[in-house]
């Protein structure tokens, strides 16, 4: 049906293929801004293939992203399905070996199950659903031929997109309009970009970054990059020069905010080498080049501490050595009976002073006190049955107000708005729902919710566009007597749900980029998690010793953390 090649930046080879073949990895990356890939070349319809083969045929044809104008794929068709068919951007992805059958004289029946859509900016939004498609064929003196093709339909295994899509992540600024802002934080774009032969993996990213961000982000984040265009990207043993083409929007260009989105988009592909950026053909700057160093993306980076927090016996704690609890001073760590599930967030727009923010013990109310001080708590947010607070690190604080079974206001705090600190934020795909948990990503820019609607209880992720949250999708439902107990965001690409059963609680992974679930260690004790940085921590239901206990999962195994039992809602900065 098809030959499988394998192409590195000198040469192709043939090789023969029984099955779905490994994407192969070139040995060291550093040589080269280019990775050897596999590709399927297609073959031309045969006059003795049944229809069943001829659709099959024309499936693989599919995937070969050689035949930019579809030459073979159209050979499959009839001419009066050649003049009607025009590929779309989008590709439908389904599980190998997806099945043909022919049910009936003219008709061959495709079954699948589908797993994802990757849209024609790269988004690749997962979908699983059975997919069921029929293909009208027809007998001419050539052979069969495919008589009718519905327009736009492109369908790939996931076999096909391991050979012919190259997963990159691209990077924007966070928040629309942050090109000025230094604290603005990177946030990634995960994509898949076809491989092209003619360029380079880096120019193919670069190329991709000039584009701006995909569906998934319009709106919540910004680029330096408005109004420019790649030339070409040369490199030798220590400089990748990127030849940029245009004229910046912005006036004079944004360097710091270029430099970032280059630096993190490259950094995977020029393995430690410095950038240097030219522009029309000059340096960069009248007198100087723009140059990148390879650890420039260090100081971009912003990650809060590892201290795991909780309450013991209305005391906030953090976790010091050797399960030691370590009490915050002053009126913040003095919780008692009035306050429960703190959020703490590292400090943020210059201000180096620490929050933290507790729910009122009636759940109808919002209060936040300066960490390490002397300050009172005052209240921040009411409500009627808010969410557990949710710090973003721009310092707004972030909340959900269930006023019905079907009404869910999400609140946003701004403590640097005097006027006006509350504001309600637009969802409408929130809309109708109730939403029993809320998290804001570390990224700034995404957030996570858990979503009961109509009797189904769903995993919904979104993005903050200003006053809007936007472009949600669900990742995950809950099965029959399952239910979804918590979130936490362990980075801006993974999601971990505590799901629960009669069996226990199971903490689950998903990689929001591609719906991938990963389920962890269960233990039916579990009633809460946080997660920081490949780090997962666990509170637990009250035991005979008199209360609950810590845990931290360690090499896939649940560990005590040995702090003194009678502790809850364990949790990171920024959770």
């Amino acid at each position: 049906m098809a030959a499988s090649v394998v192409c590195g930046s000198s040469a192709c080879s043939v090789i023969s293929v029984g099955g779905p073949p490994e994407q192969v990895r070139q040995g060291d990356a550093a040589d080269s801004l280019s990775k050897p890939f596999q590709r399927m070349v297609a073959t031309e319809p045969q006059p003795d293939w049944d229809a069943r083969r001829i659709v099959q045929g024309m499936q693989a044809a599919m995937a070969s992203f050689d035949d930019v104008e579809q030459k073979i794929l159209r050979e499959y068709l009839t001419p009066e399905a050649k003049r009607a068919w025009k590929p779309g951007e989008s590709v439908i992805v389904v599980e190998d070996n997806p099945t043909y059958r022919q049910v009936g004289e003219n008709i061959v029946q495709l079954e699948a199950t589908q797993i994802a859509l990757i849209h024609g900016d790269g988004w690749y939004e997962p979908k699983r659903e059975k997919l069921t498609l029929q293909f009208m064929v027809a007998k001419t003196p050539q052979g069969y031929r495919v008589s009718s093709l519905r327009n736009g339909l492109m369908l790939l295994t996931a076999a096909d997109v391991r050979r012919a899509y190259e997963p990159a992540d691209i990077y924007f600024l966070g928040g629309s309009g942050s090109l000025d802002n230094l604290a603005a934080l990177p946030v990634v774009d995960h994509v898949w970009l076809p491989i092209n032969p003619t360029r380079s993996l880096a120019e193919t990213i670069v190329d991709r970054l000039l584009e701006g961000p995909s569906e998934s982000l319009r709106g919540a984040v910004s680029t330096a990059f408005e109004g420019i265009s790649l030339d070409r990207i040369a490199t030798d043993e220590e400089t990748v020069v990127v030849y940029l083409e245009g004229q910046f929007k912005q006036d004079p260009p944004p360097v710091e905010a270029l430099s970032r989105q280059l630096q993190w988009s490259l950094r995977d592909v020029i393995t430690g080498r410095t950038i240097e950026v030219r522009l029309n053909g000059e340096t960069f700057f009248d007198s100087a080049p723009l140059t990148i160093g390879s650890k420039d993306n260090d100081m971009w980076l912003r990650r809060p501490d590892g201290k795991v927090y909780f309450v013991q016996n209305g005391q906030l704690m953090w976790l010091g050595a050797n399960g030691a609890g370590i009490a915050v001073p002053g009126p913040a760590g003095r919780l008692g009976d009035a306050y429960k599930e703190p959020a703490i967030t590292p400090s943020a727009k210059g201000d180096p002073t620490e929050y933290v923010a507790a729910l009122k013990s009636d759940g109808r109310s919002i209060w936040t006190n300066k960490l390490s001080s002397e300050s009172q708590w005052q209240e921040a947010i009411k409500g009627t049955n808010l969410t557990p607070p949710a710090w973003n690190w721009n310092g707004t604080l972030w909340t959900v107000d269930r006023i019905d079974d079907h009404t869910s206001y999400v609140l946003r705090y701004d403590m640097s708005n005097l006027e006006q600190p509350v504001t309600r934020i637009a969802a409408p795909e929130l809309n109708g729902k109730r939403v029993t948990a809320f998290k804001v990503a570390r990224d700034g820019t995404r957030v996570a919710a858990i979503v009961a609607d109509n009797g189904a209880v769903s995993v919904m992720v979104g993005v903050i566009a200003g006053d809007r949250l936007d472009h949600f999708q669900t990742l995950l439902t809950a099965g029959e007597n399952e239910e979804i107990k918590d979130l936490a965001w362990g980075d801006s690409e993974h999601l971990v749900a505590l799901m629960g059963s009669s069996s226990g609680s199971t903490p689950t992974e998903i990689d929001i980029s591609n719906g991938q679930l990963r389920q962890l260690a269960a233990d039916k004790r579990i009633t809460s998690i946080s997660a920081l940085n490949g780090r997962l921590v666990a509170g637990t239901e009250a035991d005979d010793e008199g209360g609950g206990k810590v845990l931290e999962l360690v090499q896939d195994k649940w560990v005590d953390t040995k702090v003194q039992p009678g502790t809850s809602s364990p949790t990171f900065p920024l959770d």
